[in-house]
């Protein structure tokens, strides 16, 4: 009987009955089952000791009497807590200056701010009880902010999306914020959305972007510059050098040179000029070192360059 009567008052305190509701009830109980006095079952209610003149039994009970009263004192408390904590959230929400939407578990609008109606000029009647994919905006930004809710409650983390958003003020880049919601079981009760307006920030950044290809291509062209430069003056260096080689050519090697630029062969050479083959070979030995180059084709086109003979062998 006395575990009914626990069970009971149990019951209608997770149903929500008050103190006030349970007091009385847990003290007629306690007295009609044991038999002590209405005034010390109030005192040792309150206190959560049992009398201590009374037996294991009764002390049993009254002991379970209080463990009901202290449930229902617990959840008292929990939904007074909630109920604060409701309307901190509430007053935090009205005065953001970000744009916030509430989603219950359903993914339907709850709650949403005034700074919502002051950047898309939508009044808060026309968000309430909308799903996300009804809602007010752009069916884009809907398809995303879906996805990112769905997101949330499948996985329990915080979800980041970036929208393009038309306004009042014309279109903006939106960076949302899908923050999951926890109830005291550790379940998710609702996902908040912050909408923060992050368009001179995005422009700013692309700017900073084009800046950067900028100076990169620039510096590419200075490098490109230089280089020309670098090898234009190698080159003169070259034929400064090579020039000054050239110089050291006696003017039977300038002979020679002429008649080998002109595609004569070592003994054409020295028939023509009267001298061995070997001394004509030996001579060529001479002016490719001078001419700092390696065969007798580099040979001819250092000659023609330099100006040493005449490219039409006239």
């Amino acid at each position: 009987m006395r575990h009914h009567i626990l069970a009971e008052l149990a019951r209608a305190a997770l149903r929500g009955a008050s103190l006030s509701e349970l007091i009385p009830l847990a003290i007629e109980a306690g007295a009609r089952e044991t038999g002590l006095d209405a005034q010390v079952l109030r005192q040792a209610l309150a206190s959560t000791m049992p009398p201590p003149a009374a037996p294991p039994e009764e002390r049993a009970f009254v002991d379970g009497l209080a463990s009901v009263l202290a449930l229902a004192s617990a959840r008292e408390q929990a939904v007074a807590d909630a109920g604060r904590h409701t309307e901190t959230l509430r007053a935090l929400i009205d005065s953001a200056p970000e744009m916030i939407v509430r989603l219950d578990r359903a993914l339907r609008c709850v709650a949403v701010n005034p700074a919502a109606e002051r950047l898309t000029g939508r009044a808060e009647a026309d968000w309430l009880g909308c799903r996300v994919c009804d809602l007010p905006v752009a069916e884009a930004v809907c398809s995303a902010l879906l996805l990112g809710a769905q997101a949330v409650l499948r996985t329990g983390r915080e979800q980041t999306l970036e929208v393009s958003l038309p306004t009042l003020q014309g279109e903006r880049d939106v960076e949302i914020q899908v923050v999951p919601e926890w109830s005291p079981s550790g379940e998710i009760d609702a996902i908040l959305t912050v909408w923060r307006d992050v368009t001179q920030q995005v422009r700013a950044e692309a700017e900073r972007t084009r800046l950067y290809a900028e100076v990169v291509r620039g510096q590419a062209e200075v490098r490109e510059l230089l280089g020309r430069v670098l090898q234009a003056h190698a080159h003169d260096l070259h034929v400064v050098a090579a020039r000054a080689d050239a110089d050291r050519l006696t003017g039977r090697e300038r002979e020679i040179l002429r008649l080998l630029t002109a595609g004569w062969s070592n003994r054409e050479i020295a028939g023509q000029i009267g001298l061995q083959p070997g001394t004509v070979k030996n001579h060529v030995a001479r002016i490719l070192t001078k001419l700092d180059v390696s065969d007798r084709i580099q040979a001819a086109v250092r000659a023609v360059e330099l100006g040493l003979v005449d490219p039409t062998g006239t």
